[in-house]
């Protein structure tokens, strides 16, 4: 068969040399022309041109970064007319499981089959043949594509229709992020404790801690350009993770309050608020409230107000407990800066109880004099899963 290869990014061009050096007759196609020439494999046609590929080849592959990327590369059709009647497509882009679905049904009527491979190795694994690819498809169209999908992978999971492959690999994914998140978490325990973190971190590396994300987790945070690249990656996976299960689905809720706590680590790391992986409905409220307490209080100790502020909507409301109200999102922060700027101390959480529309936090503050001062913070969330409104009330002493 002749392959097309669209998206010569790290992975994909990973993917399409392996494919090549397996002695398939291919055509490489990105539209970055640096892309294309670093991609220099002897034998192979390369091309900006993503219709001409598909013209020619038998089959396509495609790995791109984004949804919106593979939605107009396949041009409302354009990518399946040109591949033709029997043609096939391979999407090992991690993208919505729904997305790959509607990519499928609009392939049907040109004759061509789609089917999903969602892919976890990275490029160095892909080079060795040794990805591990979550496959949904046709069984007639996963066979047409065996010999692709074994060139490039030690293993290849089949996992049910179109789809289901993508949904695979969403939960790998998930797994990966929180892992990164809890593998962060236990280093800033560590230095907490007094331990220097990277030699608790190889300490850790020597026992059962030993994983993949405590070894990974540093180079993610390396550099702000990096943190920025992983948090738009990582974030768009958590996403569309979200939407796998029913809001309030408690296996869920844990995997999302880890995965969370790592795209706020890497866009603090990035050097602004987090904007991606944050996405809610008015029904994942009750289901998002007792994450976004936590985050609440976690961004006071540390005094991040950028990530603070990240958690309120611009048109929020705060009642103080003397009943001065503070409106829009400039006067909060304005606030806290105040609070912050006065040496007043971070308030501990006691108990919250989440409702339907948002959740009710105890908090106990320590003042210098050695009493203390409990408050009952009410938080109330917007439909966007941010806070509406911030209700604090002094509670009587006990």
């Amino acid at each position: 068969m002749k392959v097309g290869y669209i998206g010569l990014g790290s992975l994909g061009a990973g993917i399409a040399r392996r494919i090549a050096e397996s002695g398939f007759e291919l055509v490489a196609c990105d539209i970055h022309p640096a892309a294309l020439e670093a991609f220099a494999v002897p034998g192979v046609e390369r091309t900006t041109d993503a219709i001409a590929t598909a013209a020619q080849a038998d089959v396509v592959g495609v790995c791109v970064r984004m949804d919106a990327d593979l939605k107009d590369l396949v041009a409302d059709g354009a990518l399946f007319k040109a591949l033709g009647q029997g043609g096939l497509l391979i999407i090992n882009s991690t993208v919505s499981p729904d997305l790959c679905r509607e990519l499928a049904a609009i392939g049907k009527l040109h004759g061509v089959d789609v089917i999903d491979a969602g892919v976890s190795g990275g490029a160095p694994a892909a080079l060795r043949g040794e990805l591990s690819i979550y496959v949904g498809g046709d069984a007639a169209a996963i066979k047409r594509a065996r010999p692709l999908l074994d060139c490039c992978a030690k293993s290849v999971l089949l996992l049910g229709p179109v789809g289901r492959g993508m949904e695979g690999k969403l939960l790998n994914n998930l797994v990966s992020i929180a892992n990164y998140g809890m593998s962060a978490a236990i280093l800033d325990l560590g230095e907490t404790l007094g331990f220097e973190r990277e030699l608790l971190r190889q300490a850790l590396m020597a026992g059962s801690a030993e994983s993949f994300a405590l070894k990974a987790v540093p180079g993610l945070l390396r550099t702000p350009a990096n943190a920025a690249a992983m948090r738009e990656l990582l974030g768009k996976d958590l996403d569309h993770a979200r939407e796998l299960a029913p809001p309030g689905d408690p296996s869920m809720r844990a995997l999302i309050h880890a995965a969370q706590s790592m795209i706020e680590r890497l866009s603090h790391a990035a050097g602004g608020p987090n904007r991606v992986g944050t996405r809610a409905s008015e029904q994942e409220n009750a289901f998002d409230a007792a994450s976004l307490v936590e985050r609440y209080f976690a961004h006071m100790r540390a005094r991040q107000l950028d990530d603070l502020a990240a958690l309120f909507a611009e048109d929020a409301v705060m009642t103080l407990p003397d009943g001065r109200e503070i409106a829009g999102l400039a006067a909060i922060r304005g606030m806290y800066q105040h609070i912050w700027a006065s040496g007043a101390p971070s308030p501990t959480p006691l108990a919250t109880i989440v409702g339907p529309n948002g959740a009710a936090t105890e908090i106990e503050a320590r003042l210098p004099d050695g009493s203390s001062r409990r408050t009952a913070n009410f938080f109330h969330l917007g439909a966007d899963g941010r806070i509406a409104r911030l209700s604090i009330y002094r509670r009587s002493e006990p």
